[in-house]
């Protein structure tokens, strides 16, 4: 989960999916193809995140510095509300929203989330919670 900007902001999930590249593991990346991304389906894209982030033993969520990322705050709050879930948080401190956060991360905090404000910080911090 985290900042896509429609197609705009860096591709940090692919920088992801290579660094945790294993047989062992599926991961499920919300970025499409702008060449196959179809307006008129956005209710399929919406469910099939929600959907994959209900199923997921564990997901990881990225806050890109120059954002506002409303989606990966709305995800936040959903996710923050599993405890169950295993769960990375990466937010610089460059993020706009750098503060609300890190508040509601702290205030809703548990032993199997983690948080960091680097990619490759919260990349390791993944491995370890899974391990």
């Amino acid at each position: 989960a985290g900042t896509i900007d429609m197609g705009n902001s860096p591709n940090w999930q692919a920088e992801v999916a290579a660094e945790l590249d294993s047989p062992n593991m599926l991961i499920c990346n919300p970025r499409r193809d702008d060449e196959i991304f179809d307006e008129s389906d956005i209710n399929f894209q919406i469910r099939w995140e929600l959907n994959q982030i209900r199923r997921a033993d564990a997901v990881f969520m990225y806050f890109a510095p120059g954002s506002l990322s409303p989606i990966t705050l709305l995800e936040l709050g959903l996710i923050i509300q599993m405890p169950k879930k295993k769960f990375v948080v990466v937010c610089p401190k460059t993020y706009s929203r750098y503060q609300n956060v890190r508040l509601t991360i702290d205030e809703f905090r548990r032993p199997n989330m983690m948080v960091n404000e680097t990619l490759h910080g919260g990349i390791e911090d993944l491995r370890s919670i899974l391990r």
